[in-house]
């Protein structure tokens, strides 16, 4: 089954929609446009398989935080590091905008030559023939009741078969 790679609106979508539950994370310079832009060629499961990758890293990186700050608690080498103080980490760590486009660079996107290319073998598949032929003039070729028409088919000169002839 072919999906076509999607339109500027429809990834739109799909960013919001896999970004929107997210959004308690998500700093305030996120723009979905821009990442509907950069996007041009992406699939939609690239563009899913982006944002599970960004959610994953950022989990990953505040579950590291936790376990460094428990451990600074407990640790007195890490009292003795700091000169006695108690160090504190003031904010909520957000993703940005910067973190969503590092990871889009490990995508590549579809490229119209290759997608050209697909469509090409495909339509030389005998289902996608048969399809096109189905839909009207969509084969490159005549179609065989056509030619027959020309020879002149039934009624015509020529051999007949059937309940005529004994």
């Amino acid at each position: 089954m072919y999906i076509p790679r999607p339109e500027y609106g429809t990834r739109l979508d799909f960013w919001h929609e896999w970004l929107i539950p997210h959004s308690s994370i998500l700093n305030h310079d996120v723009h979905y446009s821009l990442l509907a832009k950069l996007s041009d060629g992406w699939t939609g499961g690239m563009i899913k398989a982006t944002v599970s990758a960004i959610v994953k890293r950022h989990k990953k990186m505040l579950q590291e935080e936790q376990i460094e700050r428990e451990l600074r608690e407990t640790d007195p080498m890490y009292k003795i590091e700091s000169g006695g103080k108690a160090v504190s980490h003031v904010g909520k760590k957000l993703i940005k905008m910067d973190h969503i486009m590092d990871e889009m660079s490990n995508f590549d996107p579809v490229f119209i030559e290759q997608d050209k290319a697909w469509n090409a073998w495909f339509n030389k598949t005998p289902l996608q023939k048969a399809r096109l032929q189905e839909q009207g003039g969509g084969g490159k070729g005549k179609d065989k009741k056509g030619k027959k028409g020309a020879k002149g088919g039934k009624g015509g000169k020529g051999k007949s078969k059937g309940k005529g002839r004994r």
